[in-house]
């Protein structure tokens, strides 16, 4: 959680509000906010703590399968979005995490992507 991001990257040029979520400082430079987590059991449980101090009622988490996946493990999400392509064979990919105690809401094909809507039967939110 430290800050080792190039400051030229357009995530810190300000024109939007940006949240840096850290573990070394708390600033606020234009529109970018470096907000530093407090230690918690879990990253998950610190960035939730963080967004209700903020006052942040939604978060779409968008990243790796180990960022998802812990969002999963600690079964913190309401809902999930899936978006699956049977024509594209990727070989020596990462797998995508496994859901678990979820509903299929509804499923859609866009262009040659199958887009399904999971919601979590089972979450502590």
């Amino acid at each position: 959680m430290n800050v080792r991001l190039p400051s030229t990257l357009q995530v810190f040029d300000g024109n939007q509000k940006t949240i840096i979520f850290n573990g070394i400082k708390n600033e606020e430079l234009q529109n970018v906010v470096y907000y530093q987590f407090e230690k918690e059991p879990s990253f998950v449980q610190a960035l939730l703590k963080a967004c209700y101090k903020l006052n942040i009622q939604s978060v779409l988490i968008e990243g790796g399968s180990r960022l998802a996946e812990s969002f999963i493990n600690e079964n913190a999400w309401d809902e999930a979005r899936v978006i699956e392509n049977p024509r594209l064979i990727i070989h020596n990919g990462l797998r995508a995490p496994l859901l678990s105690n979820h509903q299929l809401v509804s499923s859609e094909a866009i262009s040659s992507d199958v887009i399904s809507y999971y919601k979590n039967l089972n979450n502590k939110l």
